[in-house]
């Protein structure tokens, strides 16, 4: 599972004479002149007190003596002009290890004694910054600088020309993926599109339009399949984008109007040309049940993947 960590707490970054500029969750530009080598920037905690900071911990707990990989998604002005720091800490607090990766990527154990760590970037001749966002995982996965992964077509099937593409749904700090097990063994030629960021920005870019464009070509027609308030937003958008060529398959589970104008206000300025008046109508006429999942502490307790196995496409001996 890829964590992924976002520059949301300012109270643990390095304020004096610095410009912080933020344009949505996914973008911080810092620019300080003054930084001397060796400054800490910015910090990542595993433990925080919420009645000092207001603020939850950012960092993902991990299993001792595991192996994980801490990726860094940014950049530097000039190039290469910052580094990491990780600080493992034992159950009372006192440092046990420090380790430096150099660049923007590197490997770690935890260790085994460990109660607590946390991340620090600090600047290495840097005075300026463009921040996306830090990626920690279990040594061994794929990491990469895509904001969007596509997987190939899976379980083919040479006797239909229909292909299943799946809009994995974002859940908070993790990677879009399916977790349930067996899922992809029930439905043929199926394609499952991924996302590394917060929202998927809906997934309504460039990217992701353009790979749709190059599969409804290329199939005689494409069954669109969602199943949470992010990706039955995305289907029904394309669905309507692409008309006839395709078919939609999601849930009546969404977002409430309000906040998904918010995700429209944030994205908007990255995203193709999208008829948000078009999306808001839609809205609108939702039943009021159907906007019930602004409850995100209480959502990741349900398994949303699960709705799949009552589409077609997912029992057995169905098309």
């Amino acid at each position: 599972m890829r964590n992924i960590i976002y520059w949301n707490n300012f109270k643990r970054t390095y304020a004096f004479g610095s410009q912080i500029e933020i344009q949505g969750e996914e973008s911080v530009f810092f620019e300080n002149h003054l930084l001397t080598s060796g400054q800490v920037l910015a910090t990542w905690v595993m433990q925080a007190n919420y009645q000092i900071e207001r603020n939850e911990p950012q960092l993902p707990l991990l299993y001792p003596g595991h192996s994980y990989r801490l990726h860094l998604i940014a950049q530097t002005w000039p190039a290469a002009s910052i580094y990491m720091r990780i600080i493992f800490k034992d159950i009372n607090g006192h440092v046990l290890k420090r380790q430096v990766i150099r660049g923007f990527d590197g490997n770690f154990t935890y260790p085994k004694t460990a109660h607590e760590y946390q991340v620090e970037l600090l600047a290495a001749g840097c005075y300026k910054l463009h921040f996306k966002r830090l990626e920690i995982e279990e040594y061994g996965l794929t990491v990469g600088d895509d904001d969007y992964l596509f997987s190939g077509v899976m379980n083919n099937n040479e006797q239909t020309a229909v292909l299943n593409v799946i809009f994995t749904e974002p859940l908070a700090r993790l990677q879009a993926e399916l977790t349930y097990e067996g899922l992809l063994d029930r439905v043929t030629n199926c394609l499952v599109i991924n996302s590394t960021l917060s929202n998927a920005k809906l997934y309504l870019d460039d990217k992701v339009k353009a790979k749709l464009q190059e599969l409804v070509k290329t199939y005689q027609h494409v069954n669109l399949i969602s199943y949470g308030p992010i990706t039955n937003l995305t289907t029904w958008y394309y669905g309507r984008h692409f008309g006839k060529k395709v078919t939609v398959y999601g849930t009546n589970d969404f977002y409430s109007l309000k906040r998904y104008q918010k995700l429209f206000r944030e994205y908007l300025h990255e995203m193709f040309a999208v008829d948000t008046d078009l999306l808001v109508a839609r809205l609108e006429k939702l039943p009021k049940k159907a906007a019930r999942t602004d409850l995100d502490l209480v959502k990741p307790l349900f398994n949303l993947e699960t709705k799949l196995l009552a589409f077609p496409m997912f029992r057995k001996g169905e098309a």
